[in-house]
């Protein structure tokens, strides 16, 4: 490219970068108030202890949330879809506040964290579906200096009383000598005074050198965030201009992998589906059956799903690829109904756990999504409408599990199986449960183990949930 070519690109960048930039920042109150909420989220983020996901973490989220809240209030987001996600947000932080299991501690806050930093980067987009929310583009180019550097110029151009605040900066300097002077000096004539004082600004801090450190980091990289963010403007318009698959490619492609399942179903039909007696017959241990091949089944319907959707994208109603894809979806809808035949199996054998609740509500929304594109493909159905399902049913899905209480689910599970045969009962696993378990134990002498115990009188340590747990069925049932 000519040296004057790559010149005029630049100016055009540059130009693009300081009119989005100005166009979102041109209020100087808001320019003033994402720097504040910059400031703070450094502050709590580089003293907030990992585990303690509590009153200190509430007011990461809400700090975070502000700038977005504040636009959209004022009607200047462009995504349509963004405020449909807060309600969303706001369940799955009142679930972080209230339960204290692996998950929600764990990886939901990770969860949060992804979707509000997705929902600034595609906030300025003007899309028209909601699907497309979830995935970011990236319209301009991220250049961390520049763009601190231009939202820094219009700041200082927008502020029209910049004389002033430098007159009060002097009369600062002038006064606070004075101040600390008379201070003294009245201190050292009434001790009453002094220890009133003394008391005043005696504190521990809680910065250390690594806080200091990390500080400027955070504040930055959380103001890149709103900066690029509010600036990524683009328009997401779809046009349907997709060129179909080669029917014979995806034909063969589908052909032989109908072949394999159907083959694979002839052969482990009577395995899948077999009562007691068959097991009794066959000489299979019960634990084994019921144990072997549930996760490869849901690997074969992950994957099924992943290869619908791709196929789909490119769908033009072809009644051949239609049948295929139909066989498919419906032997591998019969694989994961008997996935589930299984873990109902063993659960019956071994009892709960956590990890087994998760993984039969997977095999739940996997053959939901297996249903879905059933009948989208028999209806149809455009594919946008699918992922626009799948979207909305994902983030419902994922706030009813959050709003689980999944520990109290497996120890109430577990003790009422076992009630008649408690030597069967594996206390151990259910004392390695949070304290969300607490009113399933009651009446029995487990204790759950605390780990990492949470100083209730500590706002960064305070946990609602927990405390309020430990409050209401006291603490003979913890250790």
């Amino acid at each position: 490219m000519p040296l004057k070519e790559k010149t005029m690109e630049s100016k055009v960048i540059k130009k693009s970068l300081k009119i989005e930039i100005f166009s979102y920042f041109s209020v100087y109150s808001f320019s003033l108030f994402i720097l504040i909420v910059s400031g703070l989220l450094a502050i709590f983020e580089s003293n907030a202890n990992t585990f303690y996901i509590g009153g200190w973490d509430m007011l990461v989220y809400i700090c975070l949330l502000a700038p977005l809240i504040w636009l959209i209030k004022n009607q200047k987001i462009r995504n349509p879809y963004t405020k449909y996600f807060l309600p969303i947000l706001v369940v799955l932080m009142i679930d972080v506040f209230y339960y204290s299991n692996a998950f929600v501690q764990s990886i939901l806050p990770i969860i949060i964290f992804i979707i509000i930093v997705t929902l600034y980067l595609t906030s300025m987009h003007k899309v028209e579906y909601f699907y497309q929310t979830l995935i970011p583009r990236f319209h301009i180019p991220f250049k961390f200096v520049s763009y601190i550097k231009e939202f820094s110029s219009n700041l200082i151009s927008l502020n029209m009383h910049r004389t002033l605040y430098m007159r009060i900066g002097i009369a600062l300097l002038v006064t606070i000598p004075f101040l600390g002077l008379f201070s003294a000096l009245f201190m050292s004539a009434d001790e009453n005074f002094s220890l009133a004082v003394k008391s005043l600004f005696t504190f521990k801090s809680f910065f250390d050198f690594s806080t200091i450190i990390g500080i400027p980091f955070y504040f930055f990289g959380y103001l890149s965030l709103f900066i690029y963010g509010f600036s990524n403007a683009m328009k997401r318009v779809n046009i349907e201009t997709t060129k179909a698959f080669d029917p014979v490619i995806i034909g063969i492609f589908l052909g032989m992998l109908n072949i394999l399942f159907v083959t694979f179903l002839l052969f482990q039909i009577s395995y899948f589906f077999g009562g007691e007696s068959y097991i009794k017959t066959s000489g299979i241990n019960l634990a084994e059956y019921a144990r072997e091949g549930f996760f490869q089944l849901m690997w074969v319907m992950g994957i099924v799903v992943m290869i619908v959707l791709t196929i789909m994208r490119r769908f033009k109603g072809e009644k051949v690829i239609a049948f295929l894809m139909s066989g498919l979806i419906l032997q591998t809808m019969v694989m994961g109904f008997s996935s589930l035949k299984k873990m109902y199996l063993y659960q019956e054998i071994k009892g709960a756990t956590v990890l087994r609740y998760y993984v039969e509500w997977l095999d739940y929304f996997l053959l939901f999504i297996l249903g879905l594109g059933l009948y989208y493909i028999v209806r149809k159905h455009s594919f946008h409408s699918l992922l626009n399902t799948i979207a909305i049913v994902s983030l419902l899905a994922l706030s009813v599990v959050a709003s689980t209480n999944i520990d109290n689910m497996v120890a109430n599970h577990n003790i009422e199986k076992f009630k008649n045969s408690p030597a069967k009962l594996d206390k151990m696993s259910i004392s390695s449960l949070s304290v969300d378990a607490l009113p399933a134990i009651q009446n029995t002498d487990i204790k759950i183990v605390l780990y990492q115990k949470r100083e209730c009188e500590i706002f960064s340590q305070y946990h609602f949930g927990y405390c309020q747990k430990l409050k209401l069925y006291g603490k003979e049932h913890v250790k």
